[in-house]
């Protein structure tokens, strides 16, 4: 029978800067460092933080998340290249 482990669940503070204190424990079983990159996903008033692996890249990561809600979305791809030129003019014109 595989397990699945258990969550750790710890309650952790914001300081006044908006920073959080990983727990030591969290941060040894992920083997985190200084320099790491980490994910931030929010939902509603969720926040999940990823560990994103050396030879993991960003946006391949975000463009998974993106097109699984593409899809879902059924959304075409005529319209995701209209919406991305209009952000590029946007942010040329800025």
């Amino acid at each position: 029978m595989n397990r699945v482990p258990m969550a750790e669940v710890e309650v952790v503070r914001v300081s006044s800067k908006g920073q959080i204190v990983i727990p030591k424990g969290v941060r040894s079983r992920l083997g985190l460092k200084k320099g790491d990159k980490l994910l931030a996903y929010s939902k509603g008033d969720m926040l999940l933080i990823r560990k994103v692996g050396k030879e993991e890249s960003l946006l391949a990561i975000l463009s998974a998340s993106s097109r699984r809600k593409i899809t879902l979305l059924k959304i075409s791809r005529m319209e995701v290249e209209k919406v991305i030129e209009e952000a590029r003019k946007t942010t040329e014109e800025a």
